[in-house]
């Protein structure tokens, strides 16, 4: 880790990254706490109306002073021309905002706020930001604080010069990392998937850890700054023009890492409808389960409320209406009640395969106890051990493994092995 982010002499390429849609940048950076917090203060300064007590604001006047969206005059605050335009479409000035981050430091803002000068270990932590969120760019995924502490203290890491005068060793720098990511979160740029406090006791702030990812901004935020630095940032985009049919088929043959990533780049290169229609065609094709279930997770990624209607139509179809049935109920849209019928067996088979496919420790087997209790459920395996379908044995051998109920799971494993020997 540099004390900079100038590009190094020999450093590995990065992965191909996949960006957040247009739609997702746009909510993302509106969620931004910061750009949330700083538009009511702009606004006041750009209608001149900015009254004495907004001066406890000092955390935010200093980022916005900074942005170049305030200045201070002989009576005050006011808001600039950039400041103006902010109020009036805060997304366009965003990138001014966060660039804040990495020119000045979340560690040095906090400081200057609490009125003193930041430590050296808050600045050279401070110089690192870019080269932090490019471990969680890199990782696409959430990574704990501690690892990210880990490697600014990493002995091994030649690139960085630490005076020895400081302290710098993975338990004094784990708190600021922790603190900054706490900036970076109101910058919009980062989220906690885990946040813990520790106290240190009385005159001390709790030390902050858990785990973090980039948000739909701090992906794009994070590849601008990458690329502005020297790195060469690819986008991932080797299966965004492929049908969903051979999206589906290409996890057959791939890694799941890779197919997830694919996945997620191809539904953002196209709009809701688009996706959805594209992927319930490849429903109605593909005969797989565990492929449809695939594309039924991509199906609520790419648009609940488009996909529904168009779940309802595969509902009336005989090839697709298990799948559909239980989609619709698996995102609240009907009561799991209507799954079963004693009166029609082949259905309620079909179900339980879509649910040991799609979930197998929970739908499963909540999906079965709508037959009722365990002696009905017993009696259920029965039927199902004299029923005639290609999915059977895959249920029975389902119940027989899964139910806490020994009774149950033994009636299932009896029956499996019937079947075995019939075949």
């Amino acid at each position: 880790m540099t004390a900079d982010y100038e590009k190094p002499t020999s450093e590995p390429p990065l992965p191909p990254v996949v960006l957040p849609s247009a739609a997702e940048l746009t909510r993302s950076r509106a969620n931004a706490a910061v750009i949330r917090e700083l538009v009511p203060l702009v606004a006041r300064a750009a209608r001149r109306q900015f009254d004495r007590s907004a001066e406890t604001e000092a955390h935010l006047i200093l980022w916005a002073s900074e942005a170049g969206l305030l200045r201070r005059s002989r009576v005050g605050l006011k808001a600039t021309p950039k400041g103006k335009l902010f109020a009036a479409d805060p997304i366009s000035a965003f990138d001014d905002v966060v660039d804040v981050v990495r020119d000045t430091g979340a560690l040095t803002l906090r400081a200057l706020t609490m009125g003193r000068r930041p430590h050296e270990v808050e600045r050279l932590i401070d110089q690192n930001t870019v080269a932090l969120l490019a471990v969680l760019y890199t990782a696409g995924g959430a990574v704990p604080v501690q690892e990210l502490a880990r490697l600014a203290t990493d002995p091994a890491d030649a690139e960085i010069t630490v005076d020895s005068a400081l302290e710098w060793d993975f338990h004094h720098v784990l708190p600021h990392i922790g603190s900054m990511m706490d900036g970076l979160a109101f910058a919009g740029l980062v989220e906690w998937r885990e946040r813990r406090t520790t106290p240190q006791g009385s005159n001390l702030a709790a030390r902050v850890d858990g785990t973090v990812a980039l948000t739909g901004a701090g992906i794009d935020t994070t590849r601008r700054w990458l690329i502005e630095a020297g790195y060469d940032a690819p986008i991932a985009e080797t299966m965004i023009g492929a049908s969903a049919t051979q999206l589906l088929a290409s996890l057959e043959h791939g890694a799941r890492v890779a197919f997830e990533r694919d996945a997620r780049s191809w539904i953002a290169a196209r709009s809701e409808e688009q996706a959805v229609e594209e992927l319930v065609e490849a429903i109605r094709v593909c005969e797989d389960p565990g492929l449809r279930a695939v594309a039924g997770a991509m199906l609520a990624e790419a648009g609940l409320e488009v996909a529904e209607p168009a779940v309802r139509e595969l509902a009336t179809e005989p090839g697709t209406r298990a799948f559909a049935a239980t989609w619709l109920v698996e995102h609240d849209f009907e009561d799991a009640r209507g799954l079963y019928s004693e009166e029609n067996l082949d259905f309620f088979v079909e179900v339980l395969t879509v649910q040991l496919v799609g979930n197998p420790d929970d739908s499963f087997l909540d999906t079965l106890a709508l037959a009722g209790n365990h002696a009905q459920q017993i009696a259920l395996v029965g039927r199902i051990s004299a029923h005639d379908s290609r999915d059977d044995l895959l249920v029975l051998g389902g119940v027989a493994e899964l139910h806490p109920s020994r009774a149950v799971a033994k009636a299932a494993l009896r029956a499996l092995t019937q079947r075995r020997a019939r075949a």
